[in-house]
C-alpha cells in the first residue's frame, strides 16, 4: 500500500513463513542505494530530510505506520532522492497515535542524522508548529523502538536536549496530546493486591447467604453502629481543620473525610486522606507545600495521640496493677548501637553528612515553621487532639456496636 500511495520503498518480491511467528521478505532495492547514516552530518542536506518527511507523511496519508524507524530506515539513491526502508514491521489502517510515533522516530532519527537544531527546524517547516508540540511526550524510551533505545544509551543527554529543543519551538500541544506514562513498581503492587483481594472475598462473599444476615441483624444496633462510624469523619475533619492556616467551611472539610475513603479504594496508597486534605487546602489559596506541611503536622498530632492513648488505656485495663521494668536482651542492645552508629557515622562523614542535609533541608524549610506556629496555639492544637480521639474512640464504639448488632456480647 505505501508503494503505491507514492511512498518510495523496496518492491516486496515474496514472503515465507518459517514458524509459527515468523515470516522472511524478500525485496528489490535499486542499486548503489546508501542509507543516510554512511555520510557524516555535513554531507546530509536540508533537502535530504525534508523528503524523509514527505515519504512518511505521503505513508501515512495512505493510513500505514513504520513502526520502527531508525537511522538506518532512510536511504538516497544516484539521483538524490529518498527512500523509506524497512517497512516490515508496518500496519495498515494504523491508528493517530501510531503514527506520531512514528514521527517522534523520524524526529529522533534524523536529530541523529543532521544534528539536534537542524532536525528540529525542518520538521517544524514541514509539519508545523501544532504536530511538533505533541511529539515531546512521546521522546521518552518507553514509546521508542529497541533500536533508537540502544542509540540513546550510547548517546546520554541526547533525547534531553531533543525535547528542549522541540518544546522551545513549538507553543503548547494540542488537546489531543498524547501523554505516555509507565506504571511504577507502587502501583503494579497495588493493583495486584486489590484484585488478589476482591478475588478471595468473591470466593468467600459466593457462600454467604445475606437474606438470613439482615433478618438477624438488631438493627438498634446497626443504628448506633452508623452512627458511631459517622464520627470517625467528624473526628478526621477536626483533627486536621483547626491546623490549616486557611479557613475553609466546616462542611468542606466533612465532605472531604468522605471523599478520601472514596479515593482510598481506587488511589495508591501514599494519596489516601492526607493527599485529599492538601489538595483542599491548596484549592483554597495555599500553595502546594505549605498545604503538605499542615497535612503532615496533623499526622503527627494524630499518631502521637493514638500512641498515647494506646499506652493509657493498656495501662487502666491491665489486671496486673504492678510495674516491673525489664531491660532489653543483649540481641536489642546490639541493633540498637549498630543503628546509633550507623547513624553517626553518616553525620561525620562529609559527603553523607551534606547529602543527608541537602534532603531533608527543603522538608524541614516547609514543615518546621508550620510545627512550631502549631505549637504556639494551644487551642487548635488541643481541638487537633480530641479530634483524633474522637475518631479512635468511634471506631471502637462502631466495632463494638457491630457486633452487639450480630447478638455477640
Amino acid at each position: 500500500m505505501a508503494r503505491e500511495a507514492g511512498v518510495r520503498t523496496p518492491r516486496t518480491l515474496a514472503a515465507a513463513q518459517v514458524d509459527d511467528s515468523t515470516l522472511v521478505f524478500a525485496e528489490e532495492r535499486p542499486k548503489r542505494l546508501r542509507a543516510l547514516a554512511e555520510f557524516d552530518e555535513s554531507a546530509i542536506s536540508d533537502e535530504a530530510i525534508e523528503q524523509a518527511w514527505r515519504q512518511v507523511r505521503r505513508m501515512h496519508h495512505a493510513g500505514v505506520s513504520h513502526e520502527g524507524i531508525t537511522v538506518t530506515s532512510l536511504a538516497v539513491d544516484d539521483n538524490g532522492r529518498v527512500w523509506v526502508l524497512d517497512l516490515s514491521q508496518g500496519e495498515i489502517a494504523a491508528s493517530r497515535l501510531r503514527m506520531r510515533l512514528d514521527r517522534a522516530e523520524l524526529l529522533l532519527a534524523t536529530s541523529f542524522l543532521v544534528g539536534i537544531e537542524r532536525a528540529v527546524a525542518i520538521a517544524k517547516s514541514e509539519i508545523g508548529a501544532e504536530d511538533l508540540a505533541n511529539l515531546p511526550s512521546l521522546l521518552q524510551p518507553v514509546a521508542l523502538n529497541q533500536a533508537n533505545r540502544q542509540l540513546l544509551k550510547e548517546h546520554r543527554g541526547h533525547l534531553e536536549l531533543l525535547v528542549e529543543e522541540a518544546s522551545e519551538q513549538a507553543p503548547e500541544p494540542s488537546d489531543s496530546a498524547v501523554k505516555l506514562e509507565r506504571l511504577k513498581p507502587r502501583t503494579v503492587v497495588s493493583l495486584v493486591a486489590a484484585t488478589f483481594a476482591i478475588y478471595v472475598l468473591a470466593g468467600q462473599l459466593g457462600n454467604v447467604d445475606f437474606a438470613a444476615i439482615v433478618k438477624d441483624v438488631d438493627w438498634y444496633w446497626a443504628v448506633a453502629a452508623g452512627l458511631a462510624s459517622l464520627f470517625t469523619y467528624v473526628g478526621a475533619a477536626m483533627t486536621v481543620a483547626p491546623l490549616a492556616p486557611v479557613k475553609i467551611h466546616p462542611a468542606r472539610w466533612l465532605s472531604t473525610q468522605f471523599a478520601s475513603d472514596f479515593v482510598r479504594l481506587v488511589a495508591p496508597a501514599a494519596v489516601g486522606s492526607a493527599g485529599t486534605n492538601a489538595r483542599v487546602i491548596q484549592k483554597a489559596g495555599l500553595p502546594g507545600p505549605m498545604a503538605l506541611a499542615s497535612v503532615g503536622v496533623s499526622t503527627i498530632v494524630s499518631f502521637v495521640t493514638t500512641v498515647i492513648a494506646f499506652i493509657a488505656v493498656t495501662l487502666m485495663t491491665s489486671s496486673d496493677t504492678g510495674f516491673e521494668f525489664k531491660a532489653p536482651s543483649n540481641d536489642v542492645w546490639i541493633i540498637v548501637g549498630v543503628l546509633v552508629a550507623v547513624i553517626a557515622a553518616a553525620f561525620i562523614i562529609p559527603r553523607t553528612r551534606r547529602m543527608i542535609i541537602k534532603r531533608l533541608k527543603p522538608t524541614w524549610t516547609d514543615f518546621g515553621p508550620r510545627l512550631l506556629e502549631s505549637m504556639r496555639d494551644p487551642k487548635a492544637l488541643a481541638i487537633s487532639v480530641f479530634g483524633s480521639l474522637l475518631t479512635s474512640l468511634s471506631y471502637a464504639l462502631t466495632l463494638y456496636a457491630s457486633v452487639r448488632a450480630y447478638g455477640e456480647d
